[in-house]
């Protein structure tokens, strides 16, 4: 089925396909460095606001040292870093999801564009066998045709040697009588 699909396509359809397809590689591939370029830039921000805020925690608890109420600032502060680093780590694991994502990506087209060259050389092959097929039947036909010609030829010189038979038989008895 999908030979007779691709027996229908023309050249430059298929070239322009299997371009698109390089084509959108190359943007998915822009795209994601773009992304990657966007993601660096956000977890350099964070981090640095990280530092900054965890200086001034330091700094605050060092100033103030172990009052109550301060030391509910310090939990707030501790929940709000925990929740920091769980976000740091889910960005990181989104990363990583999005370079697996980007590979498979890259994989399925390659699978694509081998499926598309596969199919055009069964294509290819269909079309010599079908030839081949061509050629053999006309060969057929050419040795039958030859063997009838042949056939009737020997019919021609079977006829010509019955009657040179005969005419020879007839020849004979004259001369015989003849000669009697």
């Amino acid at each position: 089925m999908e030979g007779k699909t691709l027996e229908k396509l023309k050249d430059s359809t298929l070239s322009k396909s299997i371009a698109g397809l390089a084509l959108r590689t190359v943007i998915l591939e822009i795209e994601s460095s773009r992304r990657e370029d966007r993601r660096k830039a956000i977890f350099q921000k964070m981090e640095q606001k990280y530092r900054e805020y965890s200086d001034k925690h330091r700094e605050l608890c060092w100033r103030v040292g172990g009052s109550s109420n301060f030391q509910a600032l310090r939990n707030k502060l501790k929940e709000k870093d925990d929740e920091l680093v769980k976000l740091e780590e889910c960005q990181l694991r989104a990363a990583v999801l999005s370079g697996e994502v980007a590979e498979k990506v890259a994989d399925l087209e390659r699978a694509e564009t081998a499926q598309l060259s596969v199919a055009r050389r069964a294509a290819a092959l269909e079309d010599a066998i079908c030839v081949n097929c061509s050629e053999r039947d006309c060969a057929m036909e050419m040795a039958r045709l030859r063997e009838d010609r042949l056939d009737e030829r020997i019919g021609e010189l079977e006829k010509k040697t019955a009657d040179l038979s005969d005419r020879v038989i007839a020849l004979e008895a004259e001369k015989a009588q003849l000669l009697a």
